[in-house]
């Protein structure tokens, strides 16, 4: 082939000017970029700012691995000093209930003890009241039975007299 300097042939010419033709055929396509287009497309990028903006603005909200670590190494910190302040707060609770226990315990051993006395105490006074009102009762009794003893004497006597009588004015 002959280079470009060179002259071609008016076959070369033909060839060239039937690729040309058929480059100036194909159609490619055309934008065209008019200003309500143009105006979208800078309020789509505004909007697009705008979200990216929102989007920065809730990626300082979010916590990284690091933050959580040490949030949740915080957490456990207080929960085992939660649970060391219940420990102890439930020992002392515990040695209060003995304690507490103990004295009920003591406080009821005397109060058994004192009603012990009282009703033995209550017994013995009971006892005494009774043997005291069965000794007045053989009194009473005995009184009544020679009480109840004369009327039948004096009919005794009744029935007796006129025969003593008798038996006396026979003899004499």
């Amino acid at each position: 082939m002959n280079s470009e300097s060179e002259r071609k042939s008016l076959k070369e010419l033909k060839e060239q000017a039937r690729a040309q033709i058929q480059t100036a055929a194909k159609a490619e396509p055309c934008v065209t970029v008019t200003e309500p287009n143009w105006k979208a497309l800078i309020a789509a990028q505004n909007t697009q700012v705008k979200m990216l903006a929102e989007i920065q603005d809730g990626l300082t909200l979010l916590a990284t691995e690091e933050k959580i670590t040490d949030y949740l190494d915080r957490q456990m910190e207080l929960l085992e000093q939660y649970s060391e302040n219940s420990k102890t707060i439930t020992e002392r609770f515990q040695t209060e209930m003995k304690k507490l226990s103990q004295e009920s315990a003591l406080e009821i051993g005397k109060a058994m003890k004192e009603t012990e006395i009282r009703v033995g105490s209550m017994k013995e006074i009971f006892s005494n009241s009774l043997s005291s009102e069965r000794d007045t009762m053989k009194k009473y009794t005995r009184r009544l039975f020679w009480i109840a003893l004369i009327p039948s004497l004096l009919l005794l006597l009744l029935e007796l007299t006129p025969r003593i009588w008798q038996l006396l004015s026979s003899v004499f």
